[in-house]
């Protein structure tokens, strides 16, 4: 159940008749907005009441995003499906693993993956689902977050089963997320045994409990680590935490240095990498309303097994970059998110990754 308080503003005149009509006009636009993500999120927690047989296929239609089921163990779970309209002959596929407390379609919306894939036509995307908004990502369960019953691994694992049917191809599939999704894509990093996979964290370092599941397994995996050094969910004393309510405390982290530490390790890389800096295209020159506030420094290693990647957004918040990303007082206030980077689009970054050489290096 929600409970919305409805605030109003005492002004003078016929202005605060305006004001006032238009704040009501917003919070109605508000109300209608959150009851139909809370439907959507009912919906793709596996609470519909249709049979098996309604999950078997695929149906879709180019360039719009369909809604699909599949049964995952005995378990009906949900996804929205994207496939562009003359999309190739075994296109790649991109699994976009969406934030705690957020939704399927909320990260379809601001992702710009579905645009890119209409654009380029190489790839399809699938967002699933979390059961209650929350991804099992492998941390132990605390006052404020247990997703320990969902069996989110398999989920994965089995929505690439099922899209196998649109003759996708496997060299070229992705798996991206942005925070509790993050976390959960380096939780299928470890425990995948498919190297030709890629992987891509957003807004998200690893937790303490998943370094030992990935220092124990010998496989290299293919990585990018797309992280603000102002990131307002995982702190820089290891507390990770709800941006909204930072004395909500969900789990620990190991930073994102020792994260990809543990990634160079796996994937035999030496010391050595090639540092880039992206132009600053968005700053205070252009006016204030340009300025992002972030620059962009990159690191790839690429003598290794597999590359690593990481994108240090100085000044960026816990956020996904791209040129039509918000930075409006909701995001960076209210929400507490910081600020996004408008230097580079993370949904084209990504894909240019996946499209990197994929070969095992000597």
């Amino acid at each position: 159940m929600r409970v919305i308080y409805l605030y109003t503003f005492c002004l003078p005149g016929h202005v605060g008749i305006q004001v006032n009509y238009l704040i009501r006009i917003i919070l109605i636009a508000a109300i209608l907005l959150s009851l139909s993500d809370f439907a959507f999120s009912k919906v793709e927690s596996g609470t519909e009441t249709s049979s098996k047989n309604t999950c078997l296929s695929v149906e879709y239609k180019a360039n719009k995003s369909s809604s699909q089921c599949i049964y995952s163990g005995k378990t009906k779970r949900m996804y929205q499906l994207y496939v562009p309209e003359g999309v190739i002959n075994n296109p790649g596929l991109i699994i976009a693993l969406h934030g705690g407390g957020s939704s399927a379609k909320i990260l379809e919306n601001y992702s710009a993956l579905n645009s890119l894939s209409q654009q380029n036509k190489q790839f399809i995307v699938a967002y699933p689902q979390a059961t209650n908004k929350l991804w099992n990502d492998g941390r132990m369960s605390t006052k404020y977050f247990d997703s320990s019953q969902s069996q989110d691994v398999q989920l994965i694992k089995d929505i690439i089963t099922q899209l196998a049917s649109l003759n996708i191809d496997q060299s070229r599939v992705g798996i991206i997320g942005i925070s509790n999704g993050g976390l959960m894509s380096q939780r299928l990093a470890c425990e995948f045994e498919h190297s030709d996979y890629t992987y891509g964290i957003v807004a998200a370092t690893m937790s303490v409990e998943l370094k030992d599941i990935c220092s124990s397994q010998k496989q290299p995996q293919k990585i990018i680590y797309f992280f603000g050094d102002q990131d307002t969910a995982f702190l820089t004393d290891g507390k990770l935490v709800n941006p909204v309510k930072p004395k909500q405390i969900r789990g620990h982290h190991m930073g994102i240095k020792k994260s990809i530490d543990v990634w160079l390790k796996r994937n035999q890389c030496t010391s050595d990498y090639v540092s880039l800096e992206l132009p600053d295209k968005y700053n205070k020159k252009w006016g204030k309303w340009k300025d992002d506030h972030t620059t962009v420094h990159i690191k790839q290693w690429e003598n290794c097994l597999l590359p690593v990647v990481w994108y240090k957004v100085k000044g960026g918040g816990h956020r996904w970059a791209d040129r039509d990303a918000k930075n409006g007082l909701i995001s960076r206030n209210i929400l507490n998110l910081g600020w996004a980077s408008h230097e580079f689009s993370t949904a084209k970054t990504f894909w240019d990754f996946m499209m990197s050489d994929n070969k095992e290096k000597k």
